[in-house]
C-alpha cells in the first residue's frame, strides 16, 4: 500500500511534468506488512526535470540519502526515512508502533522536511515560470 503527499507550494507546473495521477515529485509512504518507509521520489515524466532534481540531491547527499539516478528507475528515490523497521514490527505491539511512528513523523517535520523544502526553494529553475500557476 502507498500513501502520497505533496507540500502545497510544490504544486507548480515545473514539478507537474509527469504522467502519474499521484503527482510527479512527491513523498510516498511504502506500507508493507512488516515495514513503514517514507520516500521522496519522482515518477515517469520529463527527463530533464528528473535529471535536475537528481542534481539537486547531489548537492547534499547527507540529506538526499537514497539518491538514485533517474536513468535507473521509473520511480527514482531521492530521500528515505524508515518509520518502522521489521524488527520493530516483531518486537512491539500496536500501541508502541503508533508511538514510534509519531516520533519519526515529528523528527521528519522538525529535522528533514525544513531542509528538503529549503533545498527545493534554492532551485530557482523550479520557480521561474510559476508566476501564472494556480495557488
Amino acid at each position: 500500500m502507498y500513501v502520497y503527499f505533496v507540500p502545497h507550494e510544490w504544486k507548480v507546473s515545473t514539478l507537474e511534468s509527469g504522467n502519474d495521477s499521484h503527482r510527479f515529485f512527491r513523498f510516498v509512504f511504502h506500507i508493507h506488512s512488516n515495514q513503514l518507509t517514507l520516500y521522496l521520489e519522482t515518477s515517469p515524466g520529463d527527463e530533464k526535470t528528473r535529471q535536475r532534481l537528481y542534481e539537486m540531491g547531489r548537492k547534499d547527499e547527507s540529506l538526499f540519502n537514497r539518491l538514485e539516478h533517474p536513468d535507473t528507475s521509473a520511480y527514482p528515490k531521492l530521500y528515505s526515512r524508515v518509520f518502522l523497521t521489521p524488527e520493530a514490527f516483531e518486537a512491539a505491539g500496536d500501541g508502541e508502533w503508533e508511538d514510534e511512528i509519531r516520533r519519526q513523523w515529528n523528527g521528519f517535520l522538525e529535522e528533514d522536511m525544513p531542509r528538503i523544502e529549503a533545498a527545493v526553494r534554492r532551485e530557482t529553475w523550479i520557480w521561474e515560470s510559476t508566476e501564472n500557476d494556480p495557488v
